[in-house]
């Protein structure tokens, strides 16, 4: 009897062992299932992320080629109007404008002619600049011009207020002008295209317009 006491005991010590081994094992399993699910977590975090970095990757490029294109389109305007309007289009081979912005125009020679051009020719660039800007921007704004024919030839004149027009085509452009620039020959040719004239004249030491 003593030796069947003593085996029930060591039974006893055996299945209490075991079910506080199956319930560690089962706490175990629960912290393994616990951790798995964590990683599981943080591999998909990590999938998401290196997905938003593509997309802001692939943003980035079609940001910089949209910049790109879009000054070289008004690049391209800005050379054509440049063209269309200087007295002188013979003597110039380009119009370029550098990632800043920088207007850069290339003499005939090859040589950058920017720094001498003479005032007129630079108010034809700007106005050139500021028409090929202005439709591509799609703003709709109005456009203030002072003294847009100042320093001008009489031919340039003509040719700018027959072109400026269409060149700023839907757009609101108001232009201070002095009357040595709004001559009758330039009136002729904006007329149609002028919804209001008004005249500011110096009155009593005040500006007044009338």
């Amino acid at each position: 009897r003593s030796a069947i006491k003593e085996i029930s005991c060591e039974i006893g010590e055996y299945l209490t062992l075991k079910e506080n081994g199956e319930k560690r094992l089962e706490k175990l399993n629960e912290e393994l299932d616990e951790e798995l699910k964590k990683e599981s977590k943080f591999k998909s975090l990590r999938e998401k992320l290196k997905f938003c970095e593509v997309c802001l990757s692939i943003l980035e490029r079609i940001k910089v080629g949209i910049m790109e294109d879009t000054r070289k389109e008004i690049e391209r305007n800005t050379k054509e109007r440049f063209f269309q309007l200087i007295w002188n289009p013979k003597d110039f081979s380009d119009v370029k404008i550098d990632e800043s912005y920088n207007l850069s125009v290339t003499h005939l020679s090859g040589m950058e002619a920017i720094g001498s051009l003479s005032a007129g020719q630079r108010q034809v660039l700007a106005l050139s600049f500021i028409s090929a800007l202005n439709n591509i921007s799609g703003f709709n704004l109005p456009i203030i011009i002072d003294t847009p024919l100042g320093r001008i030839s009489k031919e340039t004149r003509s040719n700018i207020a027959e072109k400026l027009p269409s060149f700023l085509k839907n757009k609101q452009v108001i232009l201070l002008v002095t009357d040595e620039e709004y001559t009758s020959d330039v009136k002729k040719k904006i007329i149609k295209n002028v919804g209001k004239e008004y005249e500011i004249k110096l009155i009593g030491g005040n500006a007044t317009i009338v």
